[in-house]
């Protein structure tokens, strides 16, 4: 089975998700959302929420097929099945344009993420589809993650803001480079308390 995007109104993700369940109960398919804990000033306390990764992205594990396709097409809030631009992208080819003795036609409809992508994605990710905190040091602008999501990543980190607790990083989604805040605890002068 492999991973693809589906592109939905956002802030519906979670309820399109249990429609799709119901409408492909009988198909081996799992929907996930995947979310980032984050801290947010809240009448001047501090409270963790959680925010979607990519807002308006359902990620899809499944055995592909039309009958699957179309079921997404016509699910309403369900905006398109991403294909990295073949059929959407405003400069590809007319279908007559197009040699047919060397076209995978599911490749158009439906393409799947790239798998150095998807791992990447999932590695982040907790039983619950989530991001949470990673503990994170900072000796003379030298950033070392302790524990937790991020271990061994800290090239992915372009940014620290130590005063709201989040990191922004790079994540590779769908042939882009996108930056994302997430959640991160900075321990004092290093400490891996």
């Amino acid at each position: 089975m492999r991973w693809y995007a589906l592109f939905v109104q956002a802030g519906h993700e979670e309820s399109l998700c249990k429609v799709l369940r119901k409408k492909l109960n009988h198909e081996s398919t799992k929907f996930i959302v995947p979310k980032r804990k984050i801290p947010e000033r809240r009448n001047g306390d501090q409270v963790d929420v959680l925010r979607p990764l990519f807002p308006g992205y359902i990620l899809v594990q499944a055995h592909m097929n039309t009958k699957i396709y179309y079921i997404f097409k016509d699910t309403p809030k369900v905006i398109r099945m991403l294909n990295h631009g073949y059929l959407h992208n405003s400069i590809a080819k007319k279908r007559s344009d197009i040699k047919r003795e060397n076209f995978d036609y599911n490749e158009y409809y439906f393409r799947d993420i790239p798998s150095t992508e998807i791992r990447r994605i999932l590695t982040l990710l907790d039983e619950n589809d989530t991001i949470n905190y990673s503990k994170v040091s900072i000796i003379d602008s030298n950033i070392t993650v302790k524990s937790g999501p991020l271990l061994h990543m800290e090239t992915q980190i372009k940014k620290i803001d130590k005063r709201k607790g989040r990191a922004k990083i790079a994540l590779d989604f769908l042939g882009e480079t996108k930056v994302v805040d997430i959640g991160v605890e900075v321990l004092k002068d290093g400490n891996n308390e």
